[in-house]
């Protein structure tokens, strides 16, 4: 049974066509178009911890219409991941080459210094 069949027979009814829809969608060449995403920069935060705390936001990176607003959000919340764990000054910048579904985004780390919180 494919997926768009197990989604509609879950979910009968207009929210099940409209998950059907996004089920074909998802399917389309446009939206399985390689895009390539590198990390750069970073030291201490691992690159894996980095792309799953912008897990969602990376995979909008792969249509070219949401791309840039996509990166814009996986940069934030690459930066909320770093503040969690404790670089408070953590800048994280994108760069977009390219157009269409052959695109490259990088995302350049800026670390910081560590913060540690304690009494005074």
């Amino acid at each position: 049974m494919t997926r768009a069949k197990r989604l509609l027979r879950r979910h009968p009814g207009t929210a099940g066509f409209a998950l059907l829809v996004a089920a074909a969608l998802w399917g389309s060449p446009a939206a399985q178009a390689a895009t390539e995403v590198r990390i750069e920069g970073n030291a201490a935060i691992g690159t894996r911890r980095l792309k799953e705390a912008a897990a969602a936001e990376l995979a909008g990176l792969k249509d070219p219409a949401r791309r840039q607003a996509a990166a814009d959000d996986a940069a934030f919340q690459m930066e909320t991941a770093g503040h969690l764990a404790g670089y408070a000054f953590i800048e994280v910048e994108y760069t977009i080459a390219g157009e269409d579904a052959e695109a490259a985004v990088v995302f350049t780390i800026r670390e910081g210094p560590r913060v540690r919180l304690g009494e005074v």
